[in-house]
Order: C-alpha cells, then sequence, then structure tokens
C-alpha cells in the first residue's frame, strides 16, 4: 500500500475516531460534568499513549526535550477541545458540531499553511480552494437548516 493510500486510510480512521470520542465525552459531561469528561479524556489519553509509546517505540525521555515548550503545549488544547465539543454536540447534536468543526479545521488550516506558520510549508491558495471550502460551507448550511 503506498504512503498516499496510507495517508488517506489514517485521516479517514481519525476521522472516525474523533466523532466516537465526541459522542463518549458528550455521555461522560452530561455525568460529572464537561470539564471533568476533559480532563478524564485527557488522562485516559495520556495513559494510552504513554502505553503505546512504550511498547511499540520505546519511550526516549531524552527527545522530549527536543520539543519547544511552545509546541509542547499543544497537548493543553484539546482540553479546550473536548470542552468545545461536548458543548456544541449538547445544544446542536453530533452531525451539525462534527460539520462545524471540520469547517473550522478547514478554515484554520488554510490560514496557517497560506502564511507559512508554525512551520508549515507555504500555500498559494486560489479561486479552487476558495470554491471549495465554499462548497463545504454551504454543505454544513445545508445540514443546519435541514
Amino acid at each position: 500500500m503506498g504512503i498516499i493510500m496510507k495517508g488517506i486510510l489514517a485521516a479517514i480512521a481519525a476521522g472516525g475516531f474523533i466523532t466516537l470520542q465526541g459522542a463518549a465525552n458528550s455521555v461522560i459531561g452530561e455525568a460529572i460534568g464537561t470539564w471533568q469528561a476533559a480532563a478524564l479524556t485527557q488522562l485516559t489519553g495520556f495513559v494510552g499513549a504513554l502505553a503505546l509509546a512504550l511498547l511499540l517505540r520505546g519511550l526516549q525521555p531524552r527527545t522530549l526535550l527536543a520539543v519547544k515548550p511552545v509546541y509542547a503545549t499543544g497537548g493543553a488544547l484539546g482540553a479546550l477541545i473536548i470542552f468545545g465539543n461536548v458543548t456544541a454536540i449538547h445544544q446542536i447534536g453530533i452531525t451539525l458540531t462534527t460539520s462545524l468543526v471540520l469547517l473550522g479545521q478547514l478554515a484554520l488550516t488554510f490560514l496557517i499553511e497560506w502564511r507559512g506558520w508554525l512551520g508549515s510549508k507555504r500555500i498559494s491558495v486560489g479561486p479552487a480552494q476558495a470554491a471549495g471550502f465554499a462548497l463545504m460551507a454551504g454543505g454544513v448550511l445545508l445540514l443546519a437548516i435541514g
């Protein structure tokens, strides 16, 4: 299997896992509270990732020091992501939440790559990309009013 196909399958799987996590977090949030759900999810995610790192690649603490502190805080954004997802799912449901999250991801991704922020390769955003984004936004609007 080619590297591009592996990337495509990984992205599709990640999207499915994000949806499953959002649905589970919504149930947890109703039971114990939104921030508590975020904390629990972050904790179990840490334990799971640590276990996989130890099993699959071996954890090398020295490599952790090579990460710039500003990027090391990226995991903390997970709490905000979970809070936003849980809150949105309670208010507007899983389908519309997922659609809007994807739209928000796409918009910020375009901005980051267009400007070359965070060490990303700069891309040019032309009419085709703008049309694609507009079509996606239109699809989300149809979901919202449908």
